[in-house]
């Protein structure tokens, strides 16, 4: 008989035993549960910060006819301002470094092109604003007969490369190139200089 009672208590200590942990592992999973959740929210939410920050600058020209120029210009498309790290600008492959604005009308000599010129350089740590524009080099030709194809042809001799952050650090590289189109392999009736 004594037997039996202890096997009883026994099996009952057991049991509360078992339940215990089991009630203990299960608030000691909820907890992990809930840690690792809020880990992840905050992750997500680290990202989704950084995400709703980011600048996109976009580097563009505009070309015109009548009177013959362009412009280059640049645009933070982006939700978030854009910190600028670097500014390089390349002229037949080669870097024009320390760029300042006027190294805008070497270009334009070495281009030769004739006409009223304004430029604008970028230094690091500028910062540049969502939605608004910028010109970095405007150029209008004195020669009326200057065709389009012939300022593509100009302008494909130039490269401009902006290496530029967001508030939270992230690299970006914005770049400027015309690509040869194959129009400017033949000549035309509109090429008189």
């Amino acid at each position: 008989r004594s037997d039996h009672g202890w096997s009883k208590m026994a099996t009952s200590l057991c049991q509360k035993t078992s339940r215990c942990y089991r009630v203990l592992g299960g608030k000691m999973s909820h907890n992990l549960v809930g840690r690792t959740l809020s880990i992840w929210q905050m992750h997500i939410s680290r990202k989704h910060d950084r995400l709703s920050a980011m600048p996109h600058l976009l580097i563009s020209v505009q070309t015109d006819e009548t009177p013959p120029g362009f412009e280059i210009s640049i645009e933070n498309t982006g939700i978030g301002p854009a910190i600028i790290k670097s500014f390089d600008v390349f002229f037949d492959g080669r870097h024009m470094a320390p760029f300042e604005h006027t190294e805008w009308l070497a270009i334009i000599d070495l281009l030769e092109l004739d006409g009223k010129v304004l430029g604008m350089s970028i230094d690091s740590e500028d910062y540049l604003q969502i939605g608004k524009t910028y010109p970095l080099l405007s150029f209008k030709s004195k020669n009326k007969g200057l065709t389009l194809r012939q300022m593509r042809q100009a302008l494909q001799r130039l490269q401009i490369k902006i290496k530029y952050a967001s508030i939270f650090g992230d690299i970006k590289t914005a770049e400027f190139e015309v690509p040869t189109s194959i129009f400017d392999c033949f000549k035309t009736d509109d090429d008189k200089i």
